[in-house]
């Protein structure tokens, strides 16, 4: 089973108070293939350094959005009726800084 899991965070321009986390997510198998893209949209409010979001954005925002991705895949293969085993995304920890999407910057491989 071949499991990718790339998380990215994009800043809207104009939007200081704005940020998505983006999941790529694609689970292979002979039998399988899911691809999903999973979006999660945080808002700060009050003056908040950009250090500390940006610090938010790459280590708390992912920790937060990759259980609701977890689940969904968890109950997908759980719902298809014994098709394939259910399968439970393994736990991820977040360090450092994930790539960062730029407003050009091209969709996501998946969404092609």
């Amino acid at each position: 089973m071949d499991i990718s899991i790339k998380p990215k965070v994009f800043y809207p321009p104009n939007m200081p108070d704005i940020f998505n986390v983006i999941f790529e997510l694609r689970i292979r198998s002979e039998h399988f293939d899911l691809q999903v893209i999973c979006v999660g949209n945080f808002q700060v409010s009050g003056e908040v350094p950009e250090h500390t979001k940006k610090d938010f954005a790459n280590l708390n925002a992912p920790a937060i959005v990759f259980p609701y991705l977890r689940a969904f895949v968890t109950n997908l293969s759980g719902s298809l009726g014994g098709v394939i085993p259910v399968f439970v995304l393994p736990p991820q920890f977040f360090v450092g800084q994930i790539e960062e999407l730029k407003p050009d910057s091209p969709l996501p491989e998946l969404v092609k």
